[in-house]
């Protein structure tokens, strides 16, 4: 049986060990600043290019549709009172009192322009 290592123990105060680490160390530190540009949606224009208006998005209006009618839009997708007082928000899943009105909103959404 043998008691003693058969290797010596690392010197940690070693000029060579502490040159490792200290490299493994700003190695770490240029992968978070990597990281920390990659992040930057700017960094990504080279290969994107940068965001540009599309003609009907938010930022510029499409000219040739007519705005939305608000009253029009808000009743043709009210849900009906009685639909909802069913629904109770306490439970994970669609109990079976609430499977009707769930399907009713579901069958209205599906039937909206």
């Amino acid at each position: 049986m043998q008691t003693t290592p058969d290797q010596q123990p690392v010197n940690y105060l070693g000029r060579r060990f502490q040159l490792r680490m200290l490299s493994m160390v700003a190695l770490l530190g240029l992968v978070l600043v990597a990281i920390d540009r990659a992040s930057q949606p700017s960094s990504w224009y080279w290969l994107t290019g940068p965001p540009r208006p599309t003609a009907g998005s938010a930022t510029q209006p499409d000219p040739t549709r007519p705005p939305a009618a608000t009253a029009e839009v808000r009743a043709a997708v009210a849900i009906p009172a009685e639909d909802l007082a069913a629904i109770t928000d306490d439970t994970v899943g669609l109990r079976s009192k609430e499977a009707g009105p769930y399907h009713r909103i579901l069958a209205r959404a599906r039937d909206l322009p």
